[in-house]
């Protein structure tokens, strides 16, 4: 089993609150906080990039499509796994069931090797019937960890968005 990840994407905005920033999808999907407001907003490779120091938060939508469409969210997250395998991506990620804001959802957990050594991914995998949203974590520390802990606990769907 083989997901191909191509997609359109949206930047999100962002705007601080007692708590923190708050990163809101344009969308209206979801939101999280982060510390600090993104030193870096940019479209990457198919994908909205947002960096906080060494750490990056890739934000990035894939539409169902006849190939992945009767497909459960765990059965997409194994094949995002083993992605690695079939093109020859030096690393690891591992897919789990977990829960943000109530919902259940995928966690990624893993690594692969960049130009620039070894790098962190940790990520969420969420979506509907017509379309799934992968939201990552990626940088070479252990701040990747904070930043994910953070997102996934301050993880908002609609109708959870403050303000």
């Amino acid at each position: 089993m083989r997901a191909f990840i191509i997609g359109v994407v949206s930047f999100l905005s962002f705007s601080c609150t007692a708590e923190g920033v708050t990163v809101r999808d344009p969308n209206g999907e979801f939101s999280f906080l982060a510390d600090d407001a993104p030193e870096e907003e940019r479209e990457e490779s198919g994908k909205v990039l947002w960096a906080f120091g060494a750490v990056r938060v890739a934000a990035q939508r894939v539409p169902r499509t006849s190939y992945n469409r009767g497909l459960s969210l765990a059965e997409v997250a194994a094949a995002l796994s083993e992605r690695f395998e079939f093109e020859d991506i030096e690393g690891s990620v591992e897919a789990s069931p977990c829960t943000a804001d109530g919902r259940a959802i995928q966690c990624l957990d893993g690594w692969t090797e960049s130009e620039s050594g070894r790098v962190q991914r940790r990520g969420l995998l969420f979506g509907s019937d017509d379309e799934l949203v992968l939201v990552e974590v990626i940088g070479d520390g252990g701040r990747v960890d904070e930043v994910f802990e953070r997102l996934l606990q301050s993880f908002r769907w609609p109708g959870e968005l403050d303000g």
